[in-house]
């Protein structure tokens, strides 16, 4: 009990006849009077000897009366839960009429309605309760029902109403018991809803609401005094007992006179909103709202350090705030800085700023404030702003694709030594097959029988003392020998050098026979014998033609070799002879004891393969068996497509 003691510009009044420590409403006239009620009675205020006194109506006390409205100078509404008393003070009279007047109303009765006043506007007083608004027009005294429209952004509907106040521009705030504030904008007859998901206030029951001269809204929930500055959309910030104030009651009441009341179980406080609203007042800054990109991210404001988090690609980001202190709070001023981007403050009296494509990193929103008079509150609101990177620009990323590179390169890696070791293998197979070829050619031109016929056949010259052709032989024989183990090394050989071994192999061989055939040497005109081609191929199919075809022939043998131009690349070699035939050649060598083997062709074919393999070109072979007007053979031919290169190619 303070004894009418100011706290804090706070007066406290105690009614000794208030005996339930409740008291239901309290009113300021605009002449500075105060009436009070509860449950047993109304009550008004004597100022000269600060006491109470009951109002009586018919000589009883009115009972049940939960509000107290002021209709005209010196004309007071007491509403109770089916009746309203009207009482003139000058005449000290009092008249009273029952709430169910008409169809609107009639259908509630027997309920309790608590029909409540909330303000007059011309000659219609608007009331609430329950079951919605109604306005009633003076003198006739009949109710109409409000028709609210749905809250465009929460389409949520009014519900139970507990207070409305209208504003200088006729919008509708309107309390309700558990769904926030409303805002009806009359003239375009829109409703917005304004509540704990995306206002400062925590607590969605309005017990009370006023209406101050600063275009300011007091908001009484159960926990907190709230405002709201209308002219800026804002809420400024939250009272309780940080300002003196005891725990929140029922309702309060801001008077024309610059008071405000609050009903404090079982006391009345009244606070000087004049010497509240000082200059010399100061507060922190808050953050009302952050947007990010298109999307609101803050349903309730910021009031400490916090931090916040957003991707790199959202465009903009936009920070709005407020000063506590409400005295000309348009002029109060903010100072903002980001650190990471600025490197000096900034000072506005703008009450929002936004930041366009920010890069990712870590920045720091710091933001101060200032009342009107420029004293600025020494706290810093910080607001710790992390703008998450691309995720090719990550920490881990960059360690999966490091790790997926590595692994690429080593993939890559171990299959070019594979193929390289492949390739080898490859290399050194065909090589050996090569060089088996090779040497399996070189073996076939240089026939073990053939070698020892010749020499017998130079022993035999010598024997005969026919010196000269032994020494002709002979010279011949060393000089085949010499060539054929020249071209055992090597790819290509000249068509010259290619001819000569031919020459000198057919007429060695010719001197065994006794010269029981004809040789011919054929060379198109545009052939040179500087050409080069594949060695060790042809001299086998010679050996084949004398050995299978002319050898069982008794006369007119005949054996030729001719060069042929194909194209711009190849050149045809044809071998072709006149004697009994592949067919007979195999039925005479069936015939023999001891069989000779003969692989010439065959290894000449192999070189051919492997060697269109080695250097990737292009060959054919083709054996052609000649027959005469009977259809019996008469001789075998043998085409062979050899690629050649010019001297020039294989300098």
């Amino acid at each position: 009990m303070h004894n009418g003691i100011k706290v804090n510009h706070i007066t406290y009044f105690e009614n000794k006849y208030n005996k339930t420590d409740v008291v239901d409403d309290v009113m300021f006239t605009t002449k500075g009077d105060l009436f009070t009620c509860d449950i047993e009675s109304v009550y008004t205020f004597d100022r000269l000897n600060k006491s109470f006194s009951k109002i009586l109506f018919n000589g009883r006390a009115i009972r049940n009366v939960y509000q107290l409205m002021e209709y005209r100078q010196g004309e007071y509404l007491f509403l109770s839960k089916d009746t309203i008393f009207h009482y003139l003070k000058n005449e000290n009279t009092i008249s009273a009429y029952a709430l169910y007047v008409n169809a609107e109303v009639s259908k509630f009765k027997g309920k309790e309605i608590n029909l409540k006043v909330q303000f007059i506007e011309g000659n219609r007083i608007y009331y609430s309760c329950r079951y919605g608004a109604f306005y009633q027009d003076q003198p006739s005294g009949n109710l109409y029902r409000l028709q609210i429209p749905l809250a465009q952004n929460s389409k949520q509907s009014i519900g139970n109403i507990l207070k409305m106040v209208v504003d200088r521009h006729k919008n509708i705030w309107i309390g309700t018991e558990a769904s926030g504030i409303f805002k009806w904008d009359r003239n375009t007859n829109k409703v917005i809803n304004i509540s704990s998901e995306n206002s400062i206030i925590k607590i969605d029951n309005i017990v009370d609401m006023a209406l101050d001269d600063s275009d300011k809204i007091w908001i009484a929930c159960q926990d907190k005094y709230y405002i709201f500055d209308i002219r800026s959309n804002v809420f400024l910030t939250s009272y309780g007992a940080n300002i003196g104030l005891e725990p929140i009651g029922y309702d309060f009441a801001i008077h024309p006179n610059g008071m405000a009341t609050f009903n404090n179980y079982p006391y009345i406080a009244s606070l000087e909103l004049k010497q509240f609203y000082s200059n010399n007042f100061n507060a922190p800054p808050i953050v009302t709202a952050v947007q990010i990109g298109k999307r609101p991210i803050l349903q309730k404001p910021i009031l400490n350090d916090t931090s916040l988090e957003c991707h790199y690609n959202d465009a903009v980001i936009r920070f709005e705030f407020a000063n506590l202190s409400l005295n000309n709070s348009q002029s109060n001023q903010y100072k903002i800085k980001l650190t990471g981007l600025d490197t000096a403050w900034t000072t506005t009296t703008k009450r929002e700023i936004s930041y366009t494509r920010l890069p990712s990193g870590k920045y720091t929103f710091m933001i101060q404030a200032s009342n009107s008079n420029g004293n600025f509150h020494p706290k810093t609101l910080k607001i710790e702003l992390t703008i998450n990177p691309p995720f090719y620009k990550t920490l881990w990323f960059g360690i999966i694709l490091f790790s997926l590179i590595s692994s690429i390169i080593y993939y890559l890696y171990k299959q070019k030594i594979a193929r390289i070791l492949q390739k080898e293998a490859m290399k050194r197979m065909y090589e050996k097959k090569i060089s088996e070829v090779e040497m399996k050619a070189l073996r076939a031109q240089m026939n073990p029988h053939f070698i020892f016929n010749s020499l017998n056949s130079i022993q035999k010259f010598i024997f005969e003392k026919d010196e000269y052709a032994a020494s002709q032989y002979l010279t011949k024989f060393s000089r085949l020998i010499r060539l054929i183990l020249d071209h055992s090394h090597q790819d290509f050989v000249s068509i010259g050098s290619e001819t000569d071994i031919l020459n000198y192999y057919i007429e060695m061989e010719k001197l065994r026979f006794n010269d029981k055939f004809e040789f011919e040497l054929i060379k198109d005109d545009t052939i040179q014998d500087t050409w080069m081609i594949p060695s060790m191929v042809i001299q086998p199919h010679v050996e084949n033609a004398i050995w299978h075809g002319l050898m069982h022939k008794k006369n007119d043998c005949k054996l030729s070799v001719s060069f042929h131009k194909q194209d711009m690349e190849t050149i045809c070699v044809s071998i072709e002879d006149n004697g009994i035939g592949r067919v007979e050649a195999a039925a005479q060598k069936s015939k023999q004891v001891l069989k000779k083997k003969s692989y010439g062709s065959k290894i000449s074919e192999d070189r051919i393969e492997h060697f269109s393999r080695k250097h990737n070109i292009k060959n054919s072979f083709e054996i052609t068996d000649l027959t005469d007007g009977d259809g019996k053979g008469c001789g075998t031919r043998i085409s062979i497509i050899l690629p050649y290169k010019t001297y020039s190619e294989t300098e």
